[in-house]
């Protein structure tokens, strides 16, 4: 199987790299992130402008009808940029969920906005009840003349500040079974009744706490079946998935390629670090391909376990004996597929080594993730 980039594909990386350079430098994203908002309505039109926020929407709605691995190509050009802004929780998430759960009108009415940058969506899932699972929904909305009222509270909402719609996921039905009785309502952010607070002290993207307060939406907000949303919603956080590794891999990538530039010139006892055996023997080991041994498991073992009160968790697994390794796109699309796409941010991203097992340590946001390397 050939997985080299196609000529456009490489045309694409070029002009994402010398966008991301000119435009969106280390020292703006730092003011970016340490603004109120997180958000620079200056770089986020400059996005737009190039098409970015419509790749993978259809061109009947305005966007270019790209692949998902084209768009992985600019997402690694972001990843290694630390691009900020809701591009991941507008363009890429919700335009998905739209397009896979709307109606003919709303698609109409919001993917052209979503391309284009002029209308910016979020979506609140996660709850006080911390989980990835459908039985963590405990938001309810109720039936009410025609309406719904929406009383509950989501945490850890990305870009909520910046949002001017919220898709919410609340349950609309009590059941034997989780996966039935929820719903996915599209609520505009100013409605009555609902609010939101950053959660201070989180890294990366502004987290929020939003909370809906009797919030009446009407029934031709509702998104896909009533009752039967938690189904459809699995498609679209696959796809947002995949991008949002390929951003990760992109950051890490640029963590290595500092990290080896650091190694090349800092100077310990006359000599470059670079020449002492343990760090090159690291350094090469971080950019082999990754291989699994001969005998090893398909898998890592371990699982998430919280390690501290502040909701972090870890992922600690190895596989039997040490072995060079990079982590590639593939091994982040394993480590991120317990892991709610919510809660995944873009910012602080680290690799540390262990002497002999030498995992690789790999945290972003609020997660911690340890695997062989």
């Amino acid at each position: 199987m050939d997985l080299s980039l196609t000529e456009t594909q490489e045309m694409l990386r070029t002009t994402a790299r010398d966008f991301l350079k000119q435009e969106c430098p280390w020292t703006l994203v730092k003011d970016i992130d340490e603004s109120e908002t997180g958000f620079s309505a200056d770089l986020w039109h400059k996005i737009a402008d190039l098409g970015w926020l419509g790749m993978i929407l259809p061109e009947t709605y305005g966007g270019m009808g790209s692949s998902l691995t084209d768009l992985a190509v600019i997402y690694e050009e972001m990843g290694q940029a630390l691009l900020p802004g809701p591009h991941f929780t507008s363009a890429v998430l919700c335009g998905s969920i739209v397009l896979e759960m709307g109606t003919d009108e709303q698609k109409q009415q919001l993917l052209p906005a979503i391309g284009q940058g002029e209308k910016i969506l979020t979506l609140a899932l996660t709850e006080l009840d911390y989980g990835w699972e459908p039985e963590r929904i405990h938001l309810s909305a109720v039936r009410k003349d025609g309406s719904f009222v929406i009383n509950g509270s989501k945490c850890f909402v990305h870009d909520a500040q910046v949002a001017d719609q919220i898709i919410c996921v609340a349950r609309t039905k009590e059941s034997d079974d989780p996966v039935d009785g929820i719903t996915l309502f599209l609520v505009d952010r100013e409605s009555p009744g609902l609010s939101w607070r950053n959660l201070a002290g989180f890294l990366g993207e502004k987290l929020n706490e939003v909370t809906f307060e009797s919030v009446e939406v009407p029934a031709s907000s509702v998104l896909g079946e009533v009752d039967k949303g938690w189904s459809a919603l699995s498609g679209p956080l696959n796809r947002a998935t995949v991008v949002l590794c390929a951003y990760m891999v992109g950051g890490c990538q640029h963590l290595l390629d500092r990290t080896v530039e650091y190694a090349q010139t800092r100077i310990q006892f006359g000599r470059p670090i670079a020449a002492f055996q343990w760090v090159r023997v690291t350094s090469s080991a971080r950019r082999t391909t990754w291989k699994r041994p001969a005998g090893s498991p398909t898998k890592p073992c371990g699982n998430w376990t919280p390690t501290s009160p502040s909701r972090s968790k870890t992922r600690r697994c190895h596989w039997p004996r040490p072995y060079p390794a990079r982590l590639s796109m593939s091994a982040a699309i394993w480590v991120t597929r317990s892991m709610p796409v919510s809660v995944l941010t873009r910012s602080t991203l680290s690799i540390s080594t262990r002497r002999n097992q030498r995992p690789c340590i790999l945290t972003w946001g609020t997660h911690t993730t340890t695997g062989g390397a």
